[in-house]
């Protein structure tokens, strides 16, 4: 058993980056399930006011239009964004603590 867990200890990063994309790969699995947001806003007839210019507006790319793959693309640009600001934030915090 122990063997295991160093196998995990010592490749937890890329472990976690094959998960991450394992999830976004199926994640066009579950695009028929409705935004409880979206019903609310239906219900009260609210209009929707852009603050800003969103880089990937609602998860797309939008050279690729509403696709499948452009949702893909999109989830795994995120991905890769969030998994390398949490490794260089977890860089400072280690190097600060050895000081």
């Amino acid at each position: 058993m122990s063997v295991f867990v160093e196998y995990i200890k010592s490749r937890w990063v890329l472990l976690s980056i094959i998960v991450m994309i394992v999830i976004v790969l199926i994640s066009p699995l579950f695009g028929y399930a409705y935004e409880p947001m979206d019903y609310v806003v239906e219900q009260f007839h609210a209009v929707e006011q852009q603050i800003y210019e969103a880089p990937m507006p609602d998860y797309i790319i939008p050279v690729l239009g509403e696709t499948a793959i452009s949702g893909i693309l999109a989830g795994l640009i995120g991905l890769f964004i969030t998994l390398f600001v949490c490794l260089a934030l977890g860089y400072v915090l280690r190097a600060r603590r050895k000081e």
